[in-house]
């Protein structure tokens, strides 16, 4: 995959639309914008700017696109960006699909969440911003779930084989209206935006870990969780010496990568119970920082 993360760039962007300034990518669809750290004014820059507030995922930049907008009629109601594949897929070859993506609000247009953005594989050259791809409801990997959380970013992953020796790949929301489940967060406004970074295609499973939801995070040093798997309500911590005598704040994600419990405590030992009375059975990411520093573990509620 070219400049996965989006960090080689032939000028630092100034302003919105400026998917141009990325080597290896460009518009398939729409208006996507660029955003990087090195932008000085414009609103294009990382972590501020005019959509929001995010770090990127890895390094010091990302793009961003409408996945919805019910504003403007299907199907002009979506952005894509595309780029050239290293080398074409072999047919017939297992393929692991991964990117990061998080959720952002304006106040201004952003008014609606959605599901369906994804990773469509394709060997037609000539999409463009006048020129965007068929919305046929399918990609070969896909959100099926609706994410609202504006503070962080979710590991998004899947498979497929290959029916095809495909060269480009686009991202984007390539599912209709009435097969994009959305949520109003303010009907008064008119657009589901997303911030995209860390797009990675490879054969080798290493590479593009294939576990739905976010991803299990590997911090310098080990957090611990007992019993794992568990069958009662809660779950003991055991806090490394970069948690304990500070507040600690945690929040619980679902396999879908949805946060479905969030609180805080302060450690003054090492070690924490955490309850999760109304939490079902099934597979749970727990992440906690101090502030400074981050870590999470994978935990399972038999």
């Amino acid at each position: 995959m070219p400049n996965p993360s989006f960090e080689s760039y032939t000028a630092c962007p100034f302003g919105s639309f400026q998917i141009d300034k990325v080597n290896s990518w460009s518009n398939a669809g729409g208006s996507p914008d660029y955003f990087n750290s090195c932008a000085l004014s414009g609103g294009a820059s990382v972590p501020n700017n005019f959509y929001g507030y995010q770090n990127a995922a890895n390094g010091n930049a990302y793009v961003g696109l409408y996945t919805y907008n019910k504003g403007v009629p299907f199907p002009s109601n979506r952005e894509h960006i595309q780029a050239v594949l290293n080398t074409p897929l072999t047919i017939g070859v297992k393929y692991f699909v991964s990117f990061d993506v998080s959720f952002t609000l304006d106040n201004i247009e952003i008014g609606f969440a959605a599901d369906k953005l994804g990773v469509l594989f394709t060997n037609v050259a000539n999409y463009n911003s006048g020129n965007q791809p068929n919305l046929n409801n399918n990609s070969q990997v896909y959100i099926d779930t609706v994410i609202l959380d504006t503070s962080n970013w979710y590991h998004v992953e899947g498979s497929f084989i290959a029916d095809s020796s495909y060269q480009r790949l686009l991202v984007g929301n390539f599912f209709d209206d009435s097969n994009t489940d959305t949520l109003g967060i303010d009907t008064a406004l008119y657009t589901a935006y997303y911030y995209i970074d860390n797009v990675c295609v490879s054969s080798d499973s290493n590479d593009c870990l294939v576990v739905t939801g976010i991803k299990d995070s590997k911090p310098k040093t080990e957090l611990k969780l007992y019993p794992n798997p568990t069958k009662s309500n809660s779950i003991w911590l055991e806090l490394n010496s970069q948690f304990q005598n500070k507040d600690v704040r945690y929040r619980i994600f679902n396999e879908i990568g949805q946060m479905v419990t969030e609180n805080s405590f302060y450690s003054n030992s090492s070690t924490e119970q955490i309850n999760f009375n109304h939490l079902p059975k099934g597979i749970y990411y727990l992440k906690i920082t101090n502030g400074l520093e981050q870590a999470s573990h994978k935990f399972i509620i038999n």
